[in-house]
């Protein structure tokens, strides 16, 4: 588990980001360690099982769990899910960017 503290102002940016209210809600756990986090839970209904996930979204993920130590069985079944192209391919050019200069800094 990664969790990351933000600024309060910063809180409705990433509300809309990750879709709280169009697909996901918010759920508050209460950690051992630090207490209350909150988390964005997609709705039952919302999930399509169908839908693999773009090649750059999954990198990002990828990237994530490395960066944070995630158990190397965890990153490996991860790593193991099928994804597609995203098929706005200036979108994806611009977040393949993005995960080059991430790799490049660390």
């Amino acid at each position: 588990m990664a969790i990351f503290d933000i600024d309060c102002s910063e809180r409705q940016d990433l509300d809309l980001c990750e879709g709280l209210g169009i697909g996901y809600n918010e759920l508050t756990i209460d950690d051992p360690k630090f207490g209350k986090v909150v988390t964005y839970v997609a709705d039952a209904g919302s999930i399509d099982v169908s839908l693999l996930p773009v090649d750059w979204y999954k990198e990002y993920v990828l990237l994530g769990c490395e960066y944070n130590r995630f158990p190397r069985d965890y990153v490996e079944r991860f790593r193991a899910v099928p994804s597609c192209v995203d098929s706005d391919e200036m979108r994806s050019q611009a977040e393949w960017r993005v995960i080059e200069e991430i790799r490049n800094s660390t």
